[in-house]
């Protein structure tokens, strides 16, 4: 039940940033780059995490906007990181494939047991912006950043 509450909050933010802009025209900045180093040291089979990306140029979805360990990800104009991705220690990089006006990261998480930490740095046009490291334990935890040109 607490997987679908949390991708439930995940899906109503990522709806709500796509969905609405205020210029259907193409944009005139030449947006942003960004990277982003997420971790969930002491993440185990019994906990859940979540990572969601989305970005756009000014009212347009980008289909390849993302690279995720340096890979591109062909024709995903959003991006999932789950526990498969982070479980043993491990480190992802999602980067911007193509410079973006709109970028909104949507990440949460609960643990059945055992608390583990989340970690989250977000380097937007090579300058540090966000850089947490919070533990999660039992109860439901989410956060939202949005980075706007």
């Amino acid at each position: 039940m607490k997987k679908l509450i949390l991708f439930s909050i995940l899906c109503i933010g990522i709806i709500a940033f796509t969905s609405c802009s205020k210029d259907d025209g193409p944009s005139g900045s030449k947006g942003k780059t960004a990277k982003f180093t997420i971790s969930a040291p002491g993440l185990d089979g019994e906990d859940f995490v979540l990572f969601a990306f989305t970005g756009s140029n000014g009212a347009q979805i980008v289909k390849t906007p993302w690279k995720i360990n340096g890979v591109t990800q062909d024709n995903q104009t959003n991006i999932r990181i789950e526990n498969e991705h982070l479980t043993g220690g491990k480190t992802v990089i999602v980067e911007t494939a193509v410079p973006l006006d709109n970028i909104i990261v949507t990440f949460g998480g609960h643990s059945d047991e055992t608390p583990y930490t989340l970690k989250f740095k977000a380097e937007i046009n090579g300058k540090v912006e966000n850089e947490i490291s919070d533990q999660v334990t039992g109860a439901t935890y989410s956060k939202q950043f949005t980075y706007v040109n």
